[in-house]
């Protein structure tokens, strides 16, 4: 118990990427919770701050925190509209099992060794990429999906190349657990905090971006970088920038090379033109196999119309959909892939005013402390505010606003923002690129 209590922070970094593989899915009431590692740890890291809490009797709350227990009680308070009351019950306690876990890493990370916590996440990336690698060639040389734990609709089949997913749900999934770790990693290469062999690493972390055809990820990654170089600009060096684009210019071509030979298409190009048409394409054309995020959009903002102010019910749109179209008759998990909308569409107003409320002040917060900040602590801060402009960019193609990973940044950013302890804040002591 004692080693978990000093090593949980980096227990939880590793178990980021471990969604799918392995995980078990419960039955509820009819509805379907997939146990993840990382969940479950998470319940055990919740029930000893719990303890911890009830012994000490004190708990401080941020300005962003309170933010998010007006959320929370938005969530409860839309659950009179829902259709079924037992799906917004059950996401209500995941959201908030997830939001007390960046609460609990805002008040905790001070004591963690940032060094530490580097070296986990980027080893974790490297870990979960060689099994992705494994995928892909596992794939191209038809093993079975039983062996390369790809998803059907994740196979060469669908585009003539495989897409990874390594131990996630799927490759956006895979792709917002990367962009954590490429962040800290550009971050550090940009400003020279890290030993040479990180841009082996880095070119071995975009290949595998690029690999996932994420178009969500991809922008993120293009977004979050933008972010790096303008708020370590005086820190950072041209020289390695124009490195830094090198290197992804070649781990684009890497892919691209792999696409080009393990098509399973009659000419290779057309393997690397399905690539490129679907890496570039923004919105879904008809008949395409994302086409009908069209489709959820429209009903998205139908539901918020029908209920602008609480929606339709926190974790209902699928219901909503059943009711409304009949080509969801049958599928009441139906998401809407923009969780801009399915916030609008669940939750109404209130909702995208909370959680806005919530971004506007961790903004503030940021900018307020980016000048008392340490330059170690400065380069963490703009790694962590670079992934979390990449979610933002991903959740236009993404609806499930409690990934882990995206709070586990939101955590960190907290507690590396608390003016008080910004001169407290670990230093990351690696010898110079």
């Amino acid at each position: 118990m004692k080693w978990l209590q000093q090593n949980w922070l980096y227990l939880l970094a590793f178990t980021l990427p471990f969604e799918r593989i392995p995980s078990y899915d419960l039955v509820i009431d009819g509805h379907s919770v997939t146990l993840k590692v990382s969940f479950i740890l998470a319940i055990i890291i919740i029930t000893g701050a719990l303890l911890q809490l009830a012994k000490t009797k004190r708990i401080t709350l941020s300005t962003p925190d309170k933010w998010l227990i007006g959320y929370g009680l938005v969530m409860v308070a839309s659950v009179g509209s829902a259709f079924s009351r037992g799906r917004s019950i059950q996401v209500i306690i995941v959201t908030a099992m997830i939001l007390a876990l960046a609460v609990i890493i805002e008040n905790s990370a001070q004591r963690f060794s940032l060094s530490k916590l580097f070296r986990v996440l980027i080893w974790t990336a490297v870990v979960s990429g060689v099994f992705g690698f494994y995928q892909f060639f596992g794939d191209s040389f038809n093993l079975s999906t039983r062996w390369t734990g790809l998803r059907d609709i994740y196979t060469k089949s669908v585009f003539g190349f495989p897409r990874i997913q390594s131990f996630a749900l799927e490759p956006l999934f895979y792709a917002s657990f990367l962009i954590v770790p490429l962040m800290l990693l550009l971050a550090h290469l940009y400003t020279g905090r890290v030993r040479r062999y990180n841009y082996l690493i880095l070119w071995f972390l975009v290949t595998l971006l690029a690999l996932t055809l994420s178009r969500g990820g991809i922008y993120a990654a293009i977004g979050g970088l933008g972010v790096v170089v303008m708020l370590l600009i005086r820190h950072g060096s041209w020289k390695r920038f124009v490195l830094i684009i090198g290197i992804g210019f070649i781990a684009a071509l890497t892919s691209l090379a792999l696409i080009a030979n393990f098509s399973t298409t009659k000419n290779g190009h057309q393997g690397v033109s399905n690539y490129v048409s679907h890496a570039t394409t923004v919105t879904s054309s008809a008949g395409s196999a994302d086409s009908d995020r069209t489709l959820n959009k429209a009903l998205a903002i139908q539901a918020f119309k029908s209920s602008p102010l609480l929606g339709v019910g926190i974790g209902n749109f699928g219901y909503y959909a059943q009711r409304h179209d009949p080509r969801y008759v049958n599928k009441p998990q139906v998401v809407v892939n923009n969780e801009y909308l399915e916030v609008l569409a669940e939750t109404g107003l209130l909702g995208l005013l909370t959680l806005g409320g919530f971004i506007v002040s961790l903004t503030l917060r940021t900018y307020r402390a980016w000048p008392k900040l340490s330059r170690e602590s400065q380069v963490w801060v703009a790694a962590l505010s670079a992934a979390l402009v990449g979610s933002a960019i991903q959740f236009y193609a993404v609806s499930t606003l409690y990934l882990i990973q995206v709070w586990f940044v939101v955590g960190l950013l907290l507690s590396l923002t608390q003016t008080s302890s910004a001169k407290a804040a670990h230093p990351l002591p690696l010898k110079k690129a």
